[in-house]
């Protein structure tokens, strides 16, 4: 296993570990509601760390200039999405002190992971025949995940915007957010378990096979150019949104209302 790909399952791992923690603020204790919204963000400031470092170790691959996806290399796409990622974090900490910031926070965490799913759909695209287990469709059945958290995303900031910006319809803009929010989230849980326990059919070449042949001119010139791809490992799972910062929790005696409806995210439907 590279050291990238043993990144890459760390990050993971912390970003479920932000996840689990962060459904603590359920809780009808404040003062343990506002630990585990300061320990979720800690833990998803570690994932998105590891994630940058991950990024930093990822093979180089051509992008595709001619389309509106290529404006980069995959890696340094999700490069953009982790620093988006902890400028949201670090938005969410300053709403501590003052509670508006968390509306560039959500906005933050949404363009992080837009760009995300953006490198994923690239990744789909640049088809690389030089890893005989390349699966397209399991390639789909991630970016359809991604792009569902990523709707999640939006939705939720949308709506802490909303809910800020017109505090007395809070009751309403959460309650149509969170049916729209389950069903997404519902989507977003079967996506991702399709990705993992379903099995998918390679569309790779061994490039054994290529090198054997192609000393016999048995490879025409129509024959795909073979490329370099990121590894299948790179798999992240980064918090969908921002929540109510800590401060929030604490005030919500006060007409605040819950912001957070993310699965990995401080605050989570």
């Amino acid at each position: 296993m590279s050291h990238a790909e043993k990144l890459n399952k760390a990050s993971t791992a912390f970003f479920f570990a932000g996840f689990a923690v962060s459904k603590l603020h359920h809780t009808p204790f404040i003062v343990l509601a506002t630990l585990s919204n300061l320990a979720s963000l800690f833990l998803y400031a570690i994932a998105y760390c590891l994630w940058f470092l991950a990024s930093r170790l990822y093979p180089d691959c051509p992008r595709k200039a001619q389309s509106w996806y290529g404006f980069t290399e995959f890696k340094n796409q999700h490069i953009i999405a982790v620093i988006l990622g902890i400028a949201a974090i670090i938005s969410c900490m300053a709403a501590l002190s003052m509670p508006l910031a968390i509306i560039p926070a959500t906005w933050l965490f949404a363009s992080s992971n837009s760009i995300w799913c953006i490198s994923e759909y690239h990744k789909k695209q640049s088809l690389a025949i030089s890893d005989k287990d390349y699966s397209v469709s399991l390639q789909t059945a991630y970016l359809r995940y991604a792009i569902t958290t990523t709707a999640l995303s939006f939705l939720t900031a949308l709506d802490t915007t909303l809910a800020i910006i017109f505090p007395a319809e809070t009751v309403l803009i959460l309650t149509y957010s969170s049916i729209a929010g389950v069903g997404l989230g519902a989507l977003a849980i079967y996506f991702l378990t399709d990705y993992i326990y379903h099995k998918h059919a390679s569309d790779g070449i061994d490039i054994s096979y290529i090198k054997m042949i192609n000393p016999f001119n048995l490879l025409s010139e129509q024959s795909p150019q073979v490329q370099p791809r990121p590894s299948d490992e790179v798999a992240h799972f980064p918090p969908i949104l921002a929540t109510k910062p800590p401060v929030e929790a604490s005030a919500s005696q006060s007409k605040s209302m819950d912001v957070s409806k993310n699965p990995n995210a401080c605050c989570l439907f």
